[in-house]
C-alpha cells in the first residue's frame, strides 16, 4: 500500500510543487485587498488546486504503463483502488491546509471579516474537490485518460451544478431556522453530499477496476 501511495505522489511530481506554489503566492491576495469576496475565491481556489492536479498523474500512469504494471503486482485490485481514493483525501487536506493558514492570516489581519463566511468557503473548496475526484476517477477508468484536463473540470462544473441545487434547496429552510445561518446549513448539507458522492465512487470504481482486463 505504501509503495502505491508513493508511486501516485511520485506521478503528480513537478505538478504538486508547482500546486504549492501557486497556493502559497495565493495566500498574500487576501492580505493585500481584505475583501471577503476576494478572500472566499482565494480559499476556494487553495482547495481545489490539489485535486486538480491528479487527472494528470492519472494519464502519467497510463502513459508510463504503470497502470498496467500494477495490476500485476502482489497486492489486490481493491488496494490499488483504496490508495487511490487514499491519494486524493491527502491532496485535499493539502488544500485544507493552505486554506487553514490562508484564513488564519487573514482573520489575524482584518478582525471584521466573517469566521462564518471564511468556514463556508473552505468547505465549499473541500466538498467541491470531493465531488470532483468522486467524479473524475470512475470516468476515466472507464473511457481513458487522454482527455483528462477536460474531463477534471468538466467534473468540476458538475460539481458546481450541484452545489447549486443544494444552495436552491437549502435556502428556503435556512431563512426559516434562525438557529442556524444559511451559510452554515447550506455547507453542512454540501459536504454530506459530498462525501456521501465519494464513499458511493469508490464502490463504483472498485467495480469498474475489478472488471479490468491485463
Amino acid at each position: 500500500m505504501k509503495g502505491l501511495l508513493r508511486n501516485n505522489f511520485y506521478s503528480m511530481g513537478a505538478n504538486l510543487q508547482l500546486a504549492f506554489g501557486i497556493s502559497f503566492v495565493l495566500v498574500f491576495i487576501p492580505l493585500v485587498s481584505g475583501e471577503e469576496s476576494i478572500v472566499s475565491m482565494v480559499l476556494a481556489m487553495q482547495s481545489f488546486m490539489f485535486i486538480a492536479n491528479s487527472g494528470t498523474a492519472l494519464n502519467t500512469d497510463v502513459t508510463s504503463k504503470w497502470s498496467n504494471f500494477e495490476i500485476t503486482l502482489p497486492v489486490t485490485r481493491g488496494d490499488i483502488v483504496k490508495a487511490r481514493y487514499i491519494s486524493f483525501l491527502i491532496l485535499i487536506l493539502c488544500g485544507v491546509f493552505m486554506s487553514a493558514f490562508t484564513s488564519f492570516l487573514t482573520v489575524f489581519v482584518f478582525k471584521k471579516l466573517s469566521a462564518d463566511a471564511l468556514i463556508f468557503w473552505l468547505s465549499f473548496g473541500v466538498s467541491l474537490s470531493l465531488l470532483t475526484s468522486s467524479f473524475m476517477y470512475p470516468i476515466m477508468l472507464k473511457i481513458g485518460t487522454e482527455k483528462n484536463e477536460i474531463i477534471v473540470f468538466a467534473c468540476a462544473g458538475i460539481a458546481t451544478a450541484l452545489f447549486m441545487v443544494v444552495l436552491r434547496l437549502a435556502a428556503p429552510f435556512a431563512r426559516q431556522n434562525s438557529a442556524i445561518s444559511a451559510k452554515s446549513l447550506v455547507g453542512i448539507i454540501f459536504a454530506l453530499v459530498s462525501i456521501g458522492f465519494f464513499v458511493i465512487s469508490y464502490f463504483v470504481s472498485l467495480g469498474i477496476y475489478k472488471r479490468k482486463e491485463l
